[in-house]
């Protein structure tokens, strides 16, 4: 049974924003509080370091855990110019995307060891001695097919090209199956990557060098976690982690079942409507329309439709024809996460605007559809300042603490 344990994000902007004031979190911490109990609170990850020592303050006197957002392997350059950016199979560096002006996707190679030291540098230039009680650790991946095919067929750089020698990976029929993927040829079109099978986070394929592949790339991005895990550890702190949902993290290199002995809970961004990255439904167009190619370009619409079918088909997903990804999908998701052994909460959002169109009516079915899985709660995200009085609302009135009409939250 879901516990329904609320944890509250908040975006204060990328690390050279400031888009809100101390005043105005806490002002909205002090509205929700008043209807909902809240255990943690999730907040970053600009530079303001008085807005966070007045925001830690004012949760530990309520006897809330504050942590520290973090982007790990994304969004360092904007701080540090020794980054190592990933590399495609073609030699060239993977593609950014631009949400906002403050996050720009843009991914490093957890495998060269500058990029975690740079990432720790800002947490001690920026974010040390400021009181929180733990951290949370996002973009804890490679790219996704956001970044379009270069971002999952990567990376190439010397560091990873000496790892694919330690794991047996053979590299030139590697990059012969993923020219083939570019080129729509040798039994790929329509079919995704020739995936045969999924089951609880994991994929099998027609061609064994694939599984070889992202095996290899998740042992990375664990292999990088253990350190900065162990880093915050030692210093007495607790790590979250925002991860995408199992089906997606397998392309992002997050095998759940190697990065949960590492964190204190795990948040997958369980996103049904948004239109953005880490949406379940926009990450699923991007792969859906990044691999279905014929003679080196993207297929159209028909070609595309038949092959979403197929791909749902072995995710044994319904395809619902609205804007919200398969409810019942998702708590087969979750279910698994929940058997771990980790506390997991479900981000789920609560913000309202163009990349998210989330309302009463959308939060309310989520959060009565995931009543019966056995997980912690759920994480109010992304930003909690982008909530609307009626979200927040349906919320409430879900946990039975509040209205629940759309009524002045």
């Amino acid at each position: 049974m879901n516990k329904e344990e609320i944890i509250v994000q908040i975006s204060t902007g990328g690390y050279l924003e400031h888009k809100v004031t101390h005043e105005a979190v806490c002002g909205k911490l002090m509205q929700l509080l008043g209807t909902i109990a809240v255990s943690k609170v999730i907040i970053g990850w600009s530079c303001s370091r008085e807005l966070y020592e007045h925001v830690t303050g004012f949760l530990r006197q309520r006897g809330i855990e504050c942590y520290l957002w973090l982007p790990v392997f994304s969004e360092t350059g904007v701080l540090k110019a020794d980054t190592g950016k990933l590399v495609d199979d073609t030699g060239t560096e993977a593609e950014s995307y631009c949400l906002t002006e403050g996050e720009n996707f843009e991914f490093y190679c957890p495998d060269q060891q500058r990029n975690i030291t740079s990432f720790l540098q800002i947490y001690e230039e920026h974010f040390d001695g400021l009181g929180f009680d733990g951290v949370f650790l996002d973009k804890i991946r490679y790219g996704s097919f956001s970044n379009g095919l270069g971002g999952v067929f990567s990376c190439f750089c010397p560091a990873c090209m000496k790892r694919y020698q330690e794991c047996g990976i053979d590299v030139d029929e590697l990059k012969h199956q993923m020219g083939l993927v570019r080129d729509g040829a040798g039994g790929y079109g329509e079919q995704v990557l020739g995936i045969t099978a999924y089951d609880k986070g994991n994929y099998t394929f027609a061609h064994p060098v694939w599984e070889k592949f992202y095996r290899k790339k998740a042992e990375d991005i664990a292999r990088a976690l253990k350190t900065v895990t162990g880093y915050f550890h030692a210093r007495g702190m607790k790590v979250g982690m925002d991860t995408f949902a199992p089906y997606l993290a397998y392309f992002a290199g997050q095998d759940m079942k190697r990065l949960a002995p590492m964190a204190d809970f795990i948040k997958p961004m369980m996103y049904r409507i948004t239109n953005a990255p880490a949406g379940m439904p926009f990450e699923t167009d991007c792969l859906i329309r990044e691999t279905v190619r014929c003679n080196g370009t993207q297929m159209g619409m028909d070609a595309r439709t038949r092959a979403r079918k197929a791909f749902f088909e072995v995710l044994g997903c319904h395809d619902t024809g609205t804007e919200a990804f398969d409810l019942d999908f998702t708590a087969r998701e979750l279910t698994y996460m929940a058997g771990l052994g980790i506390p997991v909460y479900c981000g789920i959002e609560v913000n309202c605007n163009e990349a998210a169109p989330s309302s009463p009516e959308y939060l309310r079915e989520t959060m009565e559809g995931l009543k019966q899985v056995d997980m912690e709660g759920y994480v109010l995200s992304w930003d909690l300042m982008g909530a609307t009085d009626g979200n927040l609302a349906a919320v409430s009135g879900h946990l039975g603490a509040g209205p629940s009409d759309g009524r002045p939250f």
